[in-house]
């Protein structure tokens, strides 16, 4: 995604990546930031995440996606405020989190459930990202989830819109 084609013969001083395979974002950087504790869980995350956010910042992000959270159902927490304050305090930063997997369709009327969104995606100023799917054809993966198509899902949210949808 970042590349900037070098290795195929681009050069990056011209800016002329129409013969390279450069990268969508060919003058890109990244920041990675890891939240992983040693026991692999995400012990990591600062109780204020202002902090995590200005480390970035710092390193010169504009952007910060994240996909993780805590199933609040639906609820505004300090984490959700915690986002708001550090868009709302450097204008030219936007934050993205994942909805969460807390969505069900528990009264089978067909739609997601209120309360589904997860904190601190629950955030005013942030982009919440959420119900993207795609067709997962089977792969003959032995890795977890590399064979589950939407079908494996149903039971989930047996009702259309979630169910009709699926490729059987």
């Amino acid at each position: 995604m970042l590349g900037n084609g070098t290795l195929s013969g681009s050069n990056p001083a011209s800016h002329n990546y129409t013969t390279s395979y450069a990268g969508v974002a060919p003058e890109a950087r990244l920041v990675f930031q890891s939240l992983l504790d040693s026991n692999g869980g995400l012990g990591g995350i600062p109780n204020d995440l202002n902090t995590l956010f200005q480390q970035a910042y710092n390193d010169g992000a504009r952007v910060h996606t994240n996909s993780w959270g805590s199933d609040a159902q639906g609820a505004y927490t300090s984490k959700s405020q915690q986002v708001d304050q550090f868009t709302w305090t450097h204008k030219d930063m936007t934050i993205l989190f994942a909805a969460g997997n807390a969505g069900v369709d528990a009264n089978s009327d067909g739609k997601i459930d209120n309360g589904s969104v997860g904190s601190p995606a629950t955030a005013k100023n942030d982009i919440t990202v959420g119900a993207s799917e795609n067709d997962r054809p089977p792969t003959g993966s032995s890795c977890p989830g590399g064979n589950n198509g939407y079908a494996n899902f149903a039971l989930i949210n047996p009702t259309t819109p979630t169910f009709s949808d699926v490729p059987i």
